[in-house]
């Protein structure tokens, strides 16, 4: 059975980011602690305006704003906090910031634990088809609340963490696929790995002696069987974008594909 914290997916925060006090945009994030306090993970064009198609630089944005939906759902507590921010970013150019929280010990957040991130040899685990979920606030029309609203959509593991795509040949190579749709406001979300027990299979095939040239190579033998090790639950990755079904569609259209950062690179964000 996948097994996931319950607590893990409400860690996810809804992001605004302002310039000279107007507001420019929206996106997702998750609060992590460490030893050395909380900090704001989330996708660099989130916060930096030039990541994409402009050149390298710091953030052209001075405020950000997080919310917290699960305090005002519930009815208490503070409803947002903002901060002119000190953002890091990924030094390999992927799309990955991190901030820290000033006074972020006032219990205000759900926060997950930086051991919580599956390191890359963890990371690497996985198999394609492992079941993952991201949670995050995408920009839904025809929904009206006060309350930002946090969607989870499920998918699972497309490409494997070890061939390290490259997108857009400028945003870094430490990139994964997922089979989820990630829209508009997505960008920034946590996406995490169910746990997976350990388990073993025997192969269906059983063969007899192989000869070469009348030479006995191998002797054959009854069907082998394969143990996987257990996989743990943890956050895997950082939700950074979609692919389009081909690169020349102007309509939006969606080819069912998303692309995440490697989470474990926000290790050397968050305690450097």
């Amino acid at each position: 059975m996948s097994i996931l914290h319950p607590m893990w997916l409400s860690s996810a925060v809804q992001i605004e980011v302002w310039k000279s006090n107007e507001w420019c945009r929206r996106g997702s994030g998750i609060i992590i602690r460490s030893e050395s306090g909380h900090y704001l993970v989330t996708a660099r064009h989130v916060v930096d305006e030039q990541f994409v198609d402009g050149p390298k630089g710091r953030s052209p944005f001075d405020k950000v704003r997080i919310i917290n939906p699960a305090f005002i759902s519930f009815g208490g507590g503070q409803e947002f906090v903002e901060w002119e921010a000190d953002w890091k970013f990924d030094a390999d150019e992927n799309d990955l910031a991190a901030t820290k929280i000033p006074g972020s010990d006032s219990g205000f957040y759900r926060a997950i634990s930086a051991d919580a991130i599956l390191d890359e040899e963890q990371l690497n685990s996985l198999q394609i088809g492992h079941p993952l979920i991201m949670s995050g606030f995408p920009a839904l029309g025809g929904i009206h609340d006060e309350r930002p609203l946090m969607v989870g959509r499920q998918g699972v593991l497309s490409s494997h963490p070890l061939r390290e795509i490259s997108i857009k040949d400028t945003l870094g190579r430490n990139y994964f696929l997922l089979d989820s749709f990630a829209q508009s406001g997505f960008s920034g979300a946590p996406l995490f790995a169910f746990e997976r027990p350990e388990f073993s299979v025997a192969s269906p095939i059983s063969f007899g002696a192989i000869k070469i040239n009348g030479e006995t190579v191998s002797e054959g033998g009854e069907p082998q069987r394969f143990t996987y090790p257990r996989i743990q639950a943890g956050l895997a990755g950082i939700v950074c974008g979609h692919f389009r079904s081909a690169l020349d569609r102007q309509d939006g259209g969606h080819a069912g594909l998303s692309y995440c950062v490697a989470a474990h690179r926000a290790t050397n964000l968050i305690d450097p």
